[in-house]
């Protein structure tokens, strides 16, 4: 079993743990008040998503709250394709409000990566379905994760898998009804009972 980069987060659980306790011991403001910031800590900072690969299926797993969740799977032969998706700079800031969105943007992406930044791995499995593997804002990272994926299932980046044996995507078979236009009325009349 291979995980994906990072594995452990350990910093930002260290960080929950450290602010959690601060805020019981430290801060001299009601229980209540207490209670909802450590709730709040929680959800920020033990909230995340790992991933790894198995001889048989690719995996990933949300933690919410330090709580993990359930296990999503997908067989290996179901992958066709790898996706880095990559955010767009936001334009330059003209405003002070535009200044100070951009601050918070930069701010979220190097405190939670793995939510808000800008670099994505996903996946394209054989039905059409993406799945989101990876986010972060690490090249680093990145390019680990694409190796692994490379030694693991031969995909490059961009490429359709090696086997040649796997269905192509469904296709919507639905089309629109072809639009022929009408002919005009010989005689048009507003009087209903002319009809």
């Amino acid at each position: 079993m291979e995980f994906f980069a990072p594995h452990v987060q350990r910093h930002v659980r260290i960080l929950g743990v450290v602010l959690s306790a601060f805020i019981i011991v430290w801060l001299p403001v009601w229980w209540s008040f207490k209670l909802a910031g450590v709730v709040l800590a929680a959800a920020v900072f033990g909230s995340y998503r790992e991933a790894w690969i198995t001889q048989e299926r690719i995996c990933r797993q949300r933690t919410v709250g330090f709580i993990p969740g359930k296990i999503d799977q997908w067989k290996r032969d179901r992958l066709r394709s790898v996706e880095v998706v990559e955010e767009p700079e936001p334009p330059p800031a003209q405003t002070f409000g535009q200044n100070l969105e951009r601050v918070q943007r930069w701010l979220l992406e190097r405190l939670l990566p793995w939510r808000y930044g800008p670099l994505k791995l996903k996946l394209r499995l054989t039905e059409g379905q993406t799945v989101l593997l990876w986010q972060g804002g690490n090249r680093r990272e990145l390019l680990q994760n694409l190796e692994l994926l490379d030694q693991e299932t031969g995909i490059h980046e961009g490429t359709p898998a090696s086997s040649t044996d796997a269905p192509p995507p469904r296709v919507d078979r639905w089309r629109p009804p072809e639009v022929t236009p009408e002919e005009p009325p010989e005689h048009f009349s507003l009087n209903p009972d002319d009809h």
